[in-house]
């Protein structure tokens, strides 16, 4: 009997031990690096995961991806890529943090207006932050010069 309670106190003590270090109490944030983009511009997100425990954080992944962001629910930066199937991890110190910097393809463009990014990371996901994509200036530009040309056309009809 004395044999089961001390092999039991050990076991609820080591499981009380380990369990912090399993990932709990992480907070995820992201942000880009600016609020507004010209059309062409590619954003660059950065997923960031917050420590706000006095002990270490040890977050560990089943493969090489980590971490990843969603532009308008749709776009997946993860999607189509391929992660090496090892076990990675990060440790976070207490208070500290960890960011994954992440970019799109330059392939894909994201249409004129608001758009909303979320990040998430070992199953947490961040709330989301707008961003605004703009028209490049030389676009406005020949935009302008065109009704100008149609209104002055328009005057001589």
């Amino acid at each position: 009997m004395k044999k089961t309670l001390l092999v039991l106190s050990f076991l609820i003590f080591v499981s009380f031990q380990v369990a912090p270090t399993m990932g709990a109490l992480v907070e995820v944030t992201v942000e880009t690096n600016r609020p507004t983009y010209e059309f062409s511009e590619i954003p660059i997100v950065s997923v960031i995961a917050y420590n706000p425990n006095d002990y270490e954080v040890t977050l560990e992944y089943p493969t090489a991806y980590q971490a990843d962001h969603i532009i308008d629910g749709t776009y997946v930066w993860s999607q189509g890529m391929v992660f090496a199937q090892v076990v990675t991890s990060v440790a976070i110190e207490p208070f500290g943090s960890w960011t994954w910097i992440q970019s799109r393809y330059s392939g894909e463009v994201l249409g004129l207006g608001w758009h909303s990014v979320v990040g998430t990371t070992y199953g947490i996901t961040s709330a989301p932050v707008s961003f605004e994509v703009v028209p490049e200036p030389a676009t406005v530009l020949l935009l302008g010069l065109g009704g100008l040309a149609l209104l002055r056309r328009r005057k001589t009809t």
